[in-house]
């Protein structure tokens, strides 16, 4: 009686289990890959607002260094920054400073590159998020585009989506096609 019982709870726990992987995977093809990676970047964001906010403020007060891309590699101390690569699994971040001078820069941003990972569904797919101080889509370094939709970059075919979560804050995605 008992192993009956065994073997009827091991059929009952299949069944859910496969309930729930149908339910995800018809979540992911309704929704994309890309809306669950924005939704856990965008609880990331509101949890490090404190270092993130010390990253904008340092950021600001920055005189010679116009132009910066800062690699893991590159951090020497144990602080906010280091917690930061960790936190949000970056691969770089991509400091642009206007100057009125000599930047390239329109607006002061700080670009967020999540490293790349070849996602089964979406292996093509770039992602992060940018502070902007002017507070809309802008085009960071000429390398991302100052509007949405399909564009043409030395030989590279790719859709660019960006969307403001928080005030100077945007999540992008960069898919290339």
């Amino acid at each position: 009686m008992r192993e009956k019982d065994v073997k009827k709870n091991k059929i009952i726990l299949f069944v859910i289990v496969v309930f729930i992987l149908i339910i995800i995977c018809v979540l992911v093809k309704e929704k994309g890959v890309s809306f669950f990676l924005k939704e856990i970047l965008v609880y990331k964001v509101n949890n490090n607002m404190d270092s993130l906010n010390q990253l904008i403020n340092d950021v600001n007060s920055y005189d010679s260094e116009v132009n910066k891309v800062i690699e893991y590699e590159d951090i020497k101390d144990t602080g906010y920054l280091r917690e930061l690569f960790i936190d949000f699994d970056l691969e770089k971040i991509v400091i642009c400073v206007d100057d009125n001078k000599i930047s390239q820069c329109k607006d002061t941003y700080v670009l967020f590159v999540v490293k790349r990972k070849k996602l089964l569904l979406s292996p093509d797919l770039n992602y992060g998020f940018y502070y902007t101080s002017q507070n809309q889509l802008t085009g960071l370094f000429n390398i991302m585009p100052s509007e949405e939709g399909e564009h043409f970059w030395l030989g590279l075919h790719y859709k660019y989506h960006s969307e403001k979560f928080k005030d100077n804050w945007w999540y992008y995605e960069l898919k290339y096609i």
